[in-house]
């Protein structure tokens, strides 16, 4: 008369215990039996690393006390190829972002090397300008004066001290008119230059603002890369365990292990 062999993952105690993990939890660390029995026998409860190097059907199916040529069919082997292909992918997706980051970084770093150019090529201008701003009003005080102190001569003759005493005065004005409008020249170049000196700030600013964004969504982008791939990995893992087990309990379920 047959009889049923009760499997360990029927047993409602070693549920309860395997609840959280069931193809883990109080396994040994070689994937010994912790059941009725140990490799070999109806009992045996091997850990998943040890599922995973198993790689035929028929080593499965003797290791849960079957006949490996006549069960070993039923049984599939670990192969990860979604893992394998997650990996893969993700190595592109990392080549993929890396180039876009440092694409996009060396397209900043150039912009900013070229603004930053034209703003030293503008502030040597401004320079340049002010030179010829100090040559022109010299020399159209110089002019004033020279004109101030001919008529003044003439007049010397005349009027004698009075004369000279006039070109003196003349002379004073236009270096006092001088000191004014270079004080305003210079004033005008000052603010130009403070100008252009915010302007690359800023510059400087946005640039580093852009690289720390590219960074950012370069380290985010392959985090979640890695997420999915690491979690296809388990889901992968999980559903060859769970295949393992669907078939185990359909073999109980036809009686494979009755006499």
């Amino acid at each position: 008369m047959s009889h049923h062999v009760e499997l360990p993952w029927e047993d409602d105690e070693f549920s309860s215990q395997t609840a959280d993990n069931p193809y883990s939890v109080g396994l040994g660390d070689e994937g010994d039996a912790v059941g009725e029995g140990g490799h070999g026998s109806a009992g045996w409860a091997p850990s998943e690393q040890t599922l995973f190097g198993i790689r035929s059907g028929e080593s499965l199916a003797t290791g849960f006390g079957l006949e490996g040529s006549e069960y070993g069919m039923y049984f599939q082997t670990w192969n990860p190829w979604e893992t394998q292909y997650a990996e893969a992918g993700l190595e592109l997706t990392e080549a993929e972002l890396r180039a876009q980051t440092e694409a996009k970084k060396g397209y900043g770093q150039d912009m900013y090397d070229t603004q930053m150019a034209r703003i030293g090529e503008q502030k040597t201008e401004a320079g340049l300008d002010l030179d010829v701003s100090a040559g022109n009003i010299q020399t159209n005080l110089q002019s004033t004066w020279l004109d101030t102190s001919s008529q003044s001569t003439a007049r010397t003759s005349q009027a004698g001290f009075t004369g000279r005493s006039k070109g003196r005065e003349a002379f004073m004005r236009s270096e006092t008119e001088y000191g004014t409008q270079m004080g305003e020249a210079t004033r005008g170049y000052d603010k130009q230059i403070s100008a252009l000196t915010q302007t690359g700030t800023e510059l400087g600013i946005t640039k580093t603002y852009d690289d720390t964004i590219a960074d950012m969504n370069y380290t985010y982008g392959v985090a979640g890369a890695q997420l999915d791939a690491a979690m296809t990995a388990t889901r992968e893992q999980k559903d060859y365990i769970d295949d393992i087990y669907d078939t185990l309990a359909d073999l109980a379920q036809a009686q494979a292990w009755d006499d």
